[in-house]
């Protein structure tokens, strides 16, 4: 999932394919040559800055287009499998998050991340300090770690963490309808995965900590209510709907904490 958030929404955040291998140092101005890209009627040229060890850069172009876009090859150099990380670029940033779909950016893995030159150009605007300006600012691994600027971070590993209370929620219930030799009322299900308690005692969430619990239960809603609109459904699908469930979820949480203990 890519996620574009701060003063305003990014008008684009695309991408995401495979390429190959490896550079980048910590806090370190990008050495790569950038096509020319003029925006606005001013040339504008890319600052690609790395604040973290585990994300190296391996190749930066500007497209050449009618509305030409930023390309950066990024390669996990680390040996950790990494479940996150936010570019920023200055007032506004762009979050691609592997943990909602149970995914991972596995070590020597690469992957191409596609900003409209259009949204380089209207951080500028907002702050001319930022012109041009691309960070790589956080990363997340596996367990809720992580590296980088302080700010994106957290707001990463809270988001995170909110996600990881609500499956921890979901999953005793799953397991608890599975166990269930009666036919699967997915109706129920729905009814109960929707009122899962959302408050931790005596602790104020973040708003990224909520929005990682809202995530999981807006999607697991979701998820019943496809079960639900299946034709011709049978108690069997219903069933395989709750295994399905439970099975992704299950995935979810481990890529957020492998070493967690076993659950219901």
């Amino acid at each position: 999932m890519i996620i574009a958030s701060k003063s305003k929404k990014l008008s684009r955040a695309r991408g995401i394919l495979l390429a190959c291998l490896i550079f980048a140092t910590l806090g370190m101005v990008s050495s790569h040559k950038w096509v020319d890209g003029r925006v606005g009627g001013q040339s504008i040229n890319p600052r690609l800055i790395n604040k973290t060890n585990a994300l190296g850069v391996v190749d930066t172009t500007i497209t050449e287009a009618n509305f030409p876009d930023v390309r950066v090859t990024l390669v996990n150099q680390s040996t950790r499998n990494i479940n996150g990380y936010v570019l920023s670029l200055g007032t506004f940033s762009i979050t691609t998050d592997f943990a909602f779909n149970g995914e991972l950016f596995k070590p020597g893995e690469t992957r191409v991340e596609t900003i409209s030159m259009g949204n380089v150009e209207a951080a500028a605007k907002q702050d001319a300090n930022y012109t041009g300006e691309i960070m790589i600012a956080a990363v997340s691994f596996e367990g809720l770690t992580g590296e980088g600027e302080v700010r994106h971070l957290k707001e990463l590993l809270d988001r995170h963490r909110g996600m990881m209370q609500q499956v921890s929620l979901l999953l005793p219930l799953l397991a608890e309808k599975q166990r269930d030799t009666s036919p699967v009322n997915l109706a129920e299900l729905e009814q109960a995965a929707s009122t899962l308690p959302s408050d931790v005692e005596n602790v104020v969430l973040s708003p990224h900590y909520k929005e990682g619990q809202r995530w999981i239960s807006d999607e697991c809603v979701k998820m019943i209510r496809a079960g639900q609109a299946k034709e011709q459904r049978s108690s069997d699908q219903d069933r395989q709907s709750l295994n399905e469930l439970r099975a992704h979820y299950e995935k979810i949480l481990t890529g957020l904490k492998p070493n967690r203990a076993n659950i219901p």
